[in-house]
């Protein structure tokens, strides 16, 4: 074996056999690179153009868009409809739980878990109730290239005073079944939370 050694640096000093674990590396890394950059030419980025981007929640609306795929059109809407409606009341469930932790913390020092329970059992019932005011803002449907399904869009929305009178008539039968809490300082932290949402 041939030794090229540097007799002023001896840092730098290359044996042969070095030499050619380095041009196989070289090579390995190589081979791989060329084998990436095939696969990435090959491949086609495109755009996926969203239906409703632009559709979101402001401080008048609860806004959301939902998809569904399915052979069948009224399958694909139904589909669609039913996630919109999911997203929406999952905005209003987390309304109702920044506004029963902001009011249990401001007013609710003597407050039991039953009547957390209660107040957090009120606010479900609401959101499921309220949905049935949803509004079809619009639909889209798209062809699914090499199928025979078809992709739906749906953009809802529903007034947000629509929750808030909701959720005034549920405290208001809440008091009824003795459930002891503030109704204007409660609507005072809803409104608020409801104004601060976007």
């Amino acid at each position: 074996m041939i030794d090229f050694t540097c007799k002023f640096a001896p840092e730098y000093n290359y044996s042969l056999k070095k030499d050619k674990k380095m041009k196989k590396q070289g090579f390995f890394f190589t081979l791989c690179l060329s084998i990436l950059m095939t696969v990435v030419a090959g491949c086609k980025s495109s755009e996926v153009d969203v239906p409703f981007s632009k559709v979101k929640t402001d401080k008048k609306f609860y806004r959301a868009v939902g998809a569904g795929v399915s052979p069948d059109l009224a399958i694909a809407k139904k589909i669609a409809l039913q996630n919109a409606k999911s997203e929406i009341a999952g905005s209003i469930q987390s309304t109702f739980n920044q506004v029963n932790t902001a009011y249990f913390e401001q007013y609710g020092s003597g407050a039991t878990p039953d009547l957390s329970q209660k107040i957090e059992g009120m606010s479900q019932d609401v959101a499921s109730q309220v949905l049935t005011n949803v509004r079809t803002i619009d639909t889209k449907y798209l062809k699914i290239k090499k199928s025979d399904h078809v992709r739906c869009f749906v953009a809802i929305e529903m007034l947000k005073s629509d929750v808030g009178k909701a959720a005034m008539d549920g405290l208001s039968k809440a008091k009824k079944d003795n459930i002891d809490i503030d109704e204007a300082k409660y609507r005072e932290i809803f409104d608020k939370a409801l104004d601060s949402e976007e």
